[in-house]
Formats: structure tokens, sequence, C-alpha cells
């Protein structure tokens, strides 16, 4: 089991992405979304390699959350790194790692 690290991109993608969640969203869908976050992060934890490596960029895997929102990150030996939390309705274009 590797372990975890966020970059500031990805807190920052994270903190904004909450700060969305907690006025747009019931208490109970947030809580589902933290809920699923931490599922997440335990399976890209044990299982860095189980999601698609990206088109644009060498190494960097990406894991659906919701039908909205991907994590992108990348696996090494040293551990794993969470890059950025991503909205599916922005155009891809503008995904800059």
């Amino acid at each position: 089991m590797k372990d975890i690290f966020w970059t500031i991109n990805a807190e920052r993608s994270f903190n904004d992405l909450i700060d969305y969640l907690i006025k747009n969203w019931t208490n109970r869908e947030y809580q589902k979304f933290i809920e699923r976050t931490q599922e997440l992060l335990t399976h890209i934890r044990n299982n860095p390699f189980s999601f698609q490596e990206s088109d644009k960029y060498q190494n960097v895997r990406r894991a659906v959350l919701t039908n909205i929102i991907s994590v992108y990150y990348y696996p090494n030996d040293d551990g794993i790194y969470l890059l950025f939390f991503w909205d599916n309705r922005r155009n891809p274009k503008d995904l800059k790692l």
C-alpha cells in the first residue's frame, strides 16, 4: 500500500469543489460525496494502476469519482500524488496539470 500525497493543485481544486458542494448540495449529498472520495482514495492507494492512463499526460491516471468529477493522479515508486479534482463538464482542453 502506497502513501497518498496531495499537491497544492489537488488541495486547491478539492477545496473549491467542497465550497461549491456546501453551497449547492444538501448535507446528505455532501456527506455521500465525502464518503465516496474516501472510498476512491483507498482504492487508488491499494490499486494505483487500476484506472485508465491519461491520453494527454504520460504516467498520469484518471479515476472517475462521480459522473461529473474525476481525480487525476500520478503513481510512482515514492507514492501516489493527487494532481487535480476536475469537473468533467468543463472543456477538457482547459485541463492543465
